[in-house]
């Protein structure tokens, strides 16, 4: 605010920064509008810096979630595998054993102990994530 220009009050044709007399104008309108576009430049130049730091911000944002997400893709990319892998082994269970049905029981018992093995790690990992932030 100590930047703030402005007309004389007395004199409309002076103009004064920090109420120093640093002008005179031949017109008081003239004055105003010196005096009007000065203080507006300073206003943009504020909104300007203001401007900048949010977008540096929201620059350091995007990288933070730009990270995130090579991260996630890497993580789902390493699931997908161990799912390819882990579905290729039943195959291969369920063809050794055949038709003998304590074999295909066998194998069945296998699976959903791993599928019980995967919910209660999942139900871990919810419980244990921080809540979304509110919007």
């Amino acid at each position: 605010m100590s930047e703030h220009w402005r007309v004389g009050r007395t004199v409309g044709r002076t103009i004064y920064r920090r109420d120093v007399l640093i002008g005179v104008m031949d017109d008081a309108a003239d004055a105003a509008l010196v005096v009007e576009a000065v203080n507006n430049q300073m206003s943009n130049a504020g909104i300007l810096r203001a401007f900048n730091r949010m977008e540096t911000k929201i620059v350091g944002a995007l990288e933070d979630l730009q990270a995130a997400d090579l991260v996630l893709d890497a993580e789902v990319t390493a699931l997908v595998d161990e799912q390819a892998t882990f579905l290729t082994d039943v195959a291969a269970a369920l063809a050794a054993a055949g038709t003998d049905p304590a074999a295909i029981a066998a194998v069945a018992a296998d699976v959903t102990a791993q599928a019980a093995k995967l919910t209660a790690l999942a139900d871990a990992q919810r419980a244990a994530d921080p809540a979304p932030p509110a919007v």
